[in-house]
């Protein structure tokens, strides 16, 4: 192999390392809704005849709102062990993901001498919290997260970047709160 096959080679790789770090990572409005409007905060949320609760401005309810932000305190917890910041995910995960999940993180990143930068975003679509868990569908932007040598502090040319996925992640109750448990990434399902 020679010198120039063996820059390809790495390449290829990385990509594929950035790929897996978007699948690491990786509300509508029904009819008859009436909009409401508080009128000591000028606030506007929605209800129902089957949902008195008010919703925020993206259309969850405040139980659904407490689900995708558990999903973004996991995102960022992932973020901070890519980035070797972090041990652990901080109670954002059930134990089993977590050490499903920080397993790949170490085998694809850390043992191989990499790390991330950039930060993904993460796009709520829909929310569904019932007696046994939720769910919370969303794109994950990961177009800004390089994959790049530890102590990196720039993206270099040949930097590869992940890519935009929808997944679902689904979350166990833990106490008062959500954790992500086995998020799945859905596949060619446009964002």
């Amino acid at each position: 192999m020679t010198q120039g096959d063996d820059v390809h080679a790495r390449r290829r790789w990385r990509g594929g390392i950035a790929a897996a770090v978007v699948l690491v990572a990786a509300g509508c409005s029904s009819g008859g809704d009436a909009v409401e409007i508080d009128d000591a905060t000028g606030a506007t949320g929605t209800a129902s005849p089957e949902s008195p609760e008010a919703t925020d401005a993206a259309g969850f309810t405040p139980e659904e709102r407490r689900a995708v932000d558990a999903v973004e305190r996991y995102l960022a917890a992932l973020a901070a062990y890519q980035r070797g910041e972090a041990d652990d995910l901080a109670g954002t995960a059930t134990a089993a993901w977590e050490d499903t999940i920080t397993g790949e993180v170490d085998a694809q990143l850390r043992d191989e001498g990499l790390t991330v930068l950039g930060d993904v975003e993460l796009e709520p679509l829909e929310a569904e919290v019932d007696a046994d868990g939720a769910q919370v569908l969303a794109c994950v932007d990961a177009t800004n997260v390089f994959v790049v040598e530890q102590g990196s502090t720039e993206v270099s040319a040949g930097a590869t970047s992940g890519a935009r996925s929808r997944t679902r992640y689904g979350l166990v109750a833990d106490g008062d709160d959500w954790i992500v448990d086995d998020p799945r990434s859905e596949g060619g399902a446009a964002c």
